[in-house]
């Protein structure tokens, strides 16, 4: 079971996790300015934790790449084993967890 998943749906799941990030911190900004900086709170993080740890475990992401790539990241190398990977598309980052690493 592990690895059972396709790169479509692989890469539609991190764009639509990524496209959603990017428009609730631009409705957080904005309702910052509409409520004077009082905490508005996010409503999808449950289930956008729920999709990657599924992404994760159909892709053996044991090191927890994925949330490091959606949020973390803005140079996408990785090195292992003293070779430098450069994870800067879904389809590297796929191929990289899908072949073990």
């Amino acid at each position: 079971m592990i690895n059972d998943i396709n790169f479509t749906i692989f890469h539609q799941t991190l764009t639509a996790i990524k496209k959603q990030h990017t428009d609730e911190r631009k409705y957080m900004e904005a309702m910052n300015l509409a409520f004077d900086g009082h905490p508005i709170y996010v409503l999808s993080d449950g289930i956008i934790n729920a999709a990657i740890k599924l992404v994760q475990h159909f892709t053996n992401d044991k090191y927890d790449y994925i949330p490091w790539w959606l949020y973390e990241t803005t140079d996408y190398t990785v090195y292992d084993n003293d070779i430098k990977y450069n994870l800067n598309t879904t389809r590297k980052l796929y191929n990289y967890l899908i072949k073990g690493s």
